[in-house]
């Protein structure tokens, strides 16, 4: 059976998420470049920076803050000077070795793209310096420092109460100059200001809301509003599978906001490229009316009340189609008509005797109404018409009293009285009935609609008189296991009858239901740390379990979760080395001091023992001696940084360099090596992708789609995670972050339970291992963690029940009797058809007259074209037509062989040898075929015949056994008897024309040869 239900998943909003903002772009100019002299100097500026969306929005979250921001500046140019380095200094002395000289740089013309821009765009800007003067110290000279880097500036943006940002760099001595030597510059020569940050504090951007419905458009004009169905074609309301659609138009505002929060106006968010604020979509067209036709009227009702006729018929949609169901008033019927009303008298009742009284005098009523005998209109259209009597008196006769009945009676025929409604029969427990109770059990049945609680467990039992299985209701009539007379037994305490299966007993049971885990709220985050033996770090967070799952009811799931993380690493943070001053001298040794301080990954200070503990080492020196050189002393830069360790074959090395800043002086200190080298050993650097962590869903829900993450790092070959740089392919190949799925659970489904299947059971089995079942489909699997499927098949024993078979005589004459109440052989008039039925146990023998029952109970033994027996006892009034003779009677021919059983029924036929001319007295209507039960390879007949009985009974009853049979009138039977005799008298003489023919053929051939 193909999946009915399927899971599906409703998506977890999830927000916008965009990254850092971009640096802001160089200042320039609203109007396009280039700029003419006029521009120049009323052209406004503005600059841009820019973020990127890390992860759209989604199911509905908060959609994306804005991506560009806009301020504005001063002096903007469409290019810019960029100064490349400086060159080294050219001494003016080409002879020489320092003094005085001149160095120069290149300039290039760079637009606000970063790329290179005609010259004449800067040509109105103030070039930068091409060449300056520059020294080369000689000895004795003044030694300074480079320029260290601008610090930060003062305010992020330039306010009108505020004095303009500044920043700041400086410089130090390095050495100072003999008294022959260059001068030292001056403290405030050692320090450099520039404003910075001029632009203004004000941001601009455009800011949308999120999109409307899709709307019709009101200026589309479809092609056609109207969708025309071919004869036979189903019409499909699925949207999905009916693409007639139109187009429509979804809109959302757009506005310009300053700093992201006030509007102003539109104008000062130019040139940032606007949102739309239409969008176009697609809604399903206008479709005309489509109807099917009119179905027919309904029948008027058979009274003669008012009423009314109705008709529907199906509307698809679309606009003016109608009604759906029209109505109209019933056309009186002529026997409701005033003039043709009459007084109707209905059947009498059976005599009906005063209290406690058996016979004697008593009365009988009947029901009478005005109108006819379909139809009852009201009593004053029949007025002035005799009215029929309605009670009339009536006698029972002294000599049908019967003595009065006992519970030894009962009890020694119970079968007798099973069916018996007089109610002078009292009601009695025997003992000579008794229940036997089955090893046979059945699963515990819940009702309709549950799948736990208080159900019932069905037991086999047997009902047991004289010996032989009797039916279930013998037991329950006369041994009753429930009320105020119940039998009390020791195997039969707590079971009851079954009502839905009346054989089987029925006792408590229960079935557990099903809990589902309960846990509580996840705690906090707990601290990094690395797992041993790996270079991943993780933290961790767990849930308590309050109650958990049983009965089949929805597991814990996760109890532990686990996040990517980065271990803060204590390391050591080192500062800069203070200016080698000695103390009021100008050279010499003199102590200098650097910060050094323990942080963390995310820069908070630590205590010095952290970073001892985590490897780091001991910590560094934080005071050091240095030495100033004298007027006279070499004076050499700082070392370079270490140079890539290269592998050579004498092994690994690696070297630093400095270089002559101030040659020595006569008598002063020669200048230290300008190059160091050490061994090293060559480093390879790989990525170290850790394991995923577990699956976070979003918008916090338990389950759903989500994501995980994972840390991919660059790492060196003796174990320290390096700059992703030193990596090879600069960028990870590896995913730093997935989708994932947690999986919400998906609960079993079943369908409704099935008919009990009961092939396996039959009447009169003394095996008690046979069971009846009944089964379910699974419409949707179980997805842990949800709950698990329930038992899909259920058994229960096979009722015992003993075998019936139906014992009938059927109707086929009219029977005339005589004044003295006997039939007459050859007597006409009218007389009556009568049909005798009874039902007894299979097993009984010819003695077992008190195993007769009532004909309605053998229904349960005719499963196949017989599907309701006859009633017992049938008059059927007829009419014998007087002076017959015995050739108008017509001639009926034997009954052939019972068939073959087939779908649990056979039968046979005869044929009509001569059909009757009258209605003698062999009725018109022939019984030509009869219908029986059977099962499969069973001998006996479930539907038997008993002999003709004379003794007519007197009971008005209207059903007849047979339900298959030929019914013709006398011309009919003429006209199929005629065509018979004519077509048999054709073929006789056709054979004979043959023969004729044969004979003059061989008596040619004699002779021809002759």
């Amino acid at each position: 059976m193909p999946t009915l239900v399927q899971p599906c998943e409703v998506p977890c909003p999830r927000d916008c998420e965009v990254g850092e903002w971009s640096e802001w772009e160089a200042c320039q100019p609203t109007d396009k470049c280039p700029l003419n002299p006029v521009q120049q100097l009323t052209s406004s500026g503005y600059s841009v920076r820019r973020r990127r969306v890390t992860a759209a929005a989604s199911g509905g979250g908060a959609p994306c803050p804005p991506l560009e921001e806009k301020r504005t500046c001063a002096a903007p140019r469409c290019a810019a000077w960029k100064p490349l380095p400086w060159g080294s200094c050219v001494l003016n002395q080409p002879h020489t070795t320092c003094g005085p000289g001149r160095r120069s740089r290149e300039l290039r013309c760079v637009g606000h793209n970063g790329k290179e821009a005609p010259r004449a765009w800067c040509s109105d800007t103030g070039a930068p310096a091409r060449t300056e003067r520059c020294r080369i110290a000689c000895a004795g000279d003044c030694v300074v420092s480079a320029w260290g880097a601008w610090r930060a500036c003062s305010a992020p943006c330039a306010a009108a109460a505020r004095p303009p940002p500044t920043r700041t760099r400086t410089r130090h001595i390095l050495a100072h100059a003999s008294p022959d030597g260059w001068p030292c510059p001056s403290e405030d020569q050692l320090v450099q200001h520039e404003t910075c940050n001029t632009h203004a504090c004000a941001t601009y951007s455009w800011l949308a809301t999120p999109w409307g419905p899709c709307e019709r458009r009101q200026d589309y004009m479809p092609v056609s509003n109207y969708t025309d169905l071919l004869d036979g074609e189903t019409f499909n309301e699925s949207d999905d599978e009916e693409p007639c659609v139109e187009e429509g138009e979804m809109t959302r505002d757009v506005m310009c906001v300053q700093n992201n929060a006030d509007v102003v106006r539109e104008a000062l968010c130019a040139p940032l490229r606007r949102p739309a604020s239409h969008r176009a979509c697609t809604v399903r067209c206008r479709r005309g009316c489509r109807v099917e036709a009119w179905m027919p009227w309904s029948p008027c009702p058979n009274t003669c009340d008012p009423g009314k006729q109705i008709r529907v018929r199906v509307v698809h949609g679309g606009p003016s189609c109608g009604p759906a169901q029209e109505s109209r008033a019933c056309p009186v019927a002529r026997s409701c008509r005033a003039r043709d009303a009459a007084w109707v008298a209905g059947e009498w009742s059976t005599c009906r005797l005063p209290p406690a009284e058996r016979a004697g005098i008593g009365h009988r009523v009947r029901s009478i109404w005005c109108g006819s005998a379909s139809h009852r209109v009201n009593a004053g259209a029949c007025a002035g018409q005799l009215v029929p009597q309605s009670v009339a008196a009536c006698r029972v006769p002294y000599d049908t009293v019967v003595a009065s009945v006992t519970c030894e009676h009962v009890c020694a025929e119970p079968l007798k009285y099973l069916d018996a409604s007089d109610p002078d029969i009292p009601t009695c427990t025997c003992k000579n009935v008794s229940l036997e109770l089955l090893p046979t059990d059945s699963d515990c049945i819940l009702p309709p609609g549950t799948e736990c609680g208080e159900g019932r467990a069905l037991r086999a039992a047997r009902c047991m008189f004289g010996g032989r299985d009797v039916p279930m209701d013998v037991c329950k009539k006369f041994h009753p296991l429930t009320g105020p007379s119940r039998v009390r037994e020791a195997s039969t305490d707590g079971y009851a009858y079954d009502e839905e299966f009346p054989s089987l007993l029925r006792g408590a049971c229960s079935v557990r239901c099903a809990r589902d885990c309960g846990a509580g709220a996840w705690g906090e985050w707990g601290p990094c740390a690395a797992e041993a033996g790996s270079r991943a770090a993780f933290r961790y967070r767990t849930r308590e379990v309050l109650e958990e799952g049983s009965a089949g009811g929805r597991e814990c799931g996760a109890t532990l979760q686990r996040a990517t993380c980065v271990v803060s690493e204590p390391r050591w943070v080192l500062g800069e080395w203070s200016v080698c001053a000695p103390h009021r001298v100008l050279c010499g040794r003199a102590i200098i001091n650097r910060t050094v301080a323990c942080e963390d990954g995310e820069g908070n200070v630590l205590e010095d023992p952290a970073c001892e503990a985590a490897g780091a080492g001991g910590a560094p020196s934080r005071d050091a001696t240095c030495r100033a050189p004298c007027p006279g002393d070499c004076v050499v830069s700082a070392w370079s940084d270490w140079s890539p360790c290269e592998q050579t074959k004498w092994g690994g090395r690696r070297d630093r360099t400095r270089v002559v800043l101030r040659p020595a002086a006569e008598g002063g200190t020669a200048c230290p090596p300008l190059v160091s080298a050490e061994p090293c050993s060559p480093h390879s650097y790989s990525w170290h992708v850790a394991p995923w962590d577990d699956c976070q869903p979003l918008g916090g829900s338990p389950c759903g789609e989500g994501t995980k993450r994972r840390s991919v790092r660059c790492l060196r070959s003796d174990g320290v995670f390096v700059n992703d740089t030193f990596c090879p392919n600069t960028t990870s190949t590896e995913a730093r972050e997935s989708w994932c799925y947690v999986p919400c659970g998906v609960d079993c489904e079943l369908s409704e339970w099935s008919a009990w299947d009961a092939s396996a059971c039959s009447c009169g089995d003394a095996s008690s291992a046979r069971h009846m079942r009944r089964i379910r489909q699974r419409l949707t699997s179980a997805v842990w963690p949800g709950r698990a499927c329930a038992a899909t098949e259920q058994r229960a024993p096979c009722p015992r029940a003993p075998c019936l078979r139906l014992l009938a005589r059927p109707v086929l004459g009219c029977h005339v009797q005589t004044s003295s109440g006997k039939e007459a052989d050859g007597a006409c008039g009218w007389g009556v058809k009568i049909s005798r039925v009874r039902c007894e146990l299979a097993g009984a023998g010819d003695d077992g007259a008190d195993a007769d029952l009532e004909p309605w109970r053998c229904a349960p033994a005719l499963p196949g074209r017989i599907v309701a027996p006859p009633l017992h006892y049938q008059e059927e009034s007829c009419e014998v037509e007087c002076g017959c003779k015995e050739s108008e009677t017509g001639q009926p021919g034997p009954w052939g062989a019972w068939g073959a059983c087939r779908g649990g029924a056979r039968s046979r036929s005869r044929q009509l040898l001569v059909p009757p001319r009258r209605a003698c007295r062999t009725p018109a209507r022939y019984v030509t075929i009869e219908w029986a039960n059977c099962t499969v390879g069973e001998e006996t007949d479930l539907l038997v015949y008993e002999p003709r009985d004379e003794t007519p009974r007197r009971a008005w009853l209207d059903n007849d056994y047979h339900d298959g049979y030929i019914e013709g009138s006398s011309s009919l039977l003429a006209v199929v008897w005629t065509a018979t005799i004519v077509l048999s008298v054709y073929g006789a003489f056709m054979l004979y024309r043959g023969l004729i023919r044969c004979l003059r053929s061989r008596k040619l051939k004699t002779v021809t040869k002759v």
